[in-house]
């Protein structure tokens, strides 16, 4: 180790936590074992300085790794494959070794759980926070695993540092979302940026209910996107207040630019001129939610967005499920399901001619799901109302409708 060089690249600040933390012991252990894999952290390491580019980096991994960790990290990209063919050796040689500049770009990799450490007097004190770890070696290692399975090369998950060290049950998590929502790993694994959230099902909820459910389907990077994103209020705005074609809001590669671009940033006057602060009054949402808007807020807190299993939401009688399907699932003359994930509670006329109001049908069995494991009685109308409109981009009139649809189904059904 050339460590004057890595010293130098340090800050102030993490020069002074190297100094505080880091026992010299543990890194002759850590470079020894790198040396194992013939990884040197000399100068001329991938033919340029490593360490000018991952000083801070090596930094977190002499503080909070150890020998064993590291070797069993890089045992595994030893047996997958994780190399570099170009690294330079210390006698200017080309050869074959695993990529540790790589995998070195996510320091949480090397490191099982990251200690946090706090001063007593002139002593050192290691809290160990369990939880609120950021050590993700063993989550890398499953993940690794996991992705393989579905056909993805180790090089091409490593090259995606946030996912790579994504708690493993998360991503199985997630992966569940999808298949929940009939989406195959042709489409999640193509584009692992869409495992970076947990509102992967709220945001397909809103495009199934803005009618571009195959949209998503192109572009799975988009389930990055926050449920109450400008883009769902540029769409909403585009396809209900104006005369252009859906077609001229999408780039022949599938974006809908013209609604995510910031007219003040780019120039460009077809994001509608809707910000984070006018989105609402643009679309004429008054409000999020008509209700009760305590109830609204004390429902969030019980809410998991990364929820999946819908069975209890299914199973009882006189569930809400059960009065939306039979009433507001669109169907066939013969009784066949024509769009399974939709309740349909109408139309509106608008200026290009009408529009459907249209509500995921697994948006409601998941909140269902989550409330009624919480024990929440889900037949007070505001609570039914909370289960059926969240993040739902809704007007007075639109709500109204589905208000008085609703009240009147259960009427209907409370006769019979």
């Amino acid at each position: 180790l050339n460590f004057n060089a890595f010293y130098n690249m340090l800050t102030i600040t993490e020069q002074q936590e190297f100094i505080q933390y880091v026992k010299p012991d543990n890194v002759e252990v850590i470079l020894n074992t790198l040396k194992e894999f013939n990884i040197n952290l000399n100068d001329v390491y991938y033919n340029s300085p490593l360490l000018l580019y991952k000083a801070k980096q090596l930094k977190e991994v002499f503080m909070y790794s150890n020998g064993a960790t590291i070797r069993k990290v890089l045992n595994v990209a030893k047996t997958e494959k994780i190399y570099n063919d170009e690294i330079i050796s210390v006698n200017g040689n080309i050869k074959s070794g695993i990529d540790f500049d790589l995998l070195l770009e996510s320091p949480a990799r090397f490191i099982e759980r990251k200690h946090r450490y706090k001063r007593r007097g002139n002593e050192i004190i290691d809290i160990k926070i369990g939880t609120d770890s950021v050590g993700a070696a063993n989550d890398f290692i499953e993940n690794m695993e996991l992705f393989k399975s579905y056909g993805v090369s180790s090089i091409e998950f490593c090259k995606n540092a946030m996912v790579s060290i994504t708690p493993n049950e998360k991503i199985k998590m997630i992966i569940s979302i999808f298949k929940l929502y009939g989406i195959s790993k042709n489409y999640f694994v193509k584009t692992l940026s869409c495992f970076v959230s947990i509102h992967q099902a709220d945001v397909i909820d809103q495009f199934i209910e803005l009618g571009q459910f195959d949209y998503i389907l192109k572009n799975m990077s988009r389930c990055q996107l926050m449920p109450d994103s400008t883009i769902f209020y540029r769409l909403v705005y585009g396809l209900k207040h104006t005369n252009l074609p859906l077609e001229s809001m999408i780039t022949p590669k599938g974006n809908f630019t013209y609604l995510i671009t910031d007219t003040a940033k780019k120039g460009n006057n077809h994001s509608f001129g809707i910000t984070n602060y006018n989105k609402d009054q643009k679309v004429n949402q008054t409000s999020r939610f008509y209700g009760n808007q305590e109830l609204y807020d004390t429902y969030n807190e019980l809410i998991n967005p990364l929820a999946s299993d819908v069975s209890i939401a299914t199973f009882r009688e006189d569930s809400i499920v059960h009065l939306l399907d039979e009433h507001f699932l669109v169907r066939k003359p013969n009784g066949e399901i024509l769009y399974p994930n939709i309740y349909n509670f109408g139309t509106i006329s608008i200026p290009r001619g009408t529009w459907n109001i249209n509500i995921s049908r697994n948006k409601v069995l998941r909140i269902c799901n989550e409330l009624m494991q919480h024990n929440v009685d889900i037949d007070d109308m505001d609570t039914i109302m909370y289960i059926v409109t969240k993040n739902s981009i809704l007007t007075q009139e639109e709500y109204n409708i589905i208000y008085s649809k609703i009240k009147n189904a259960r009427k209907r059904s409370a006769e019979r």
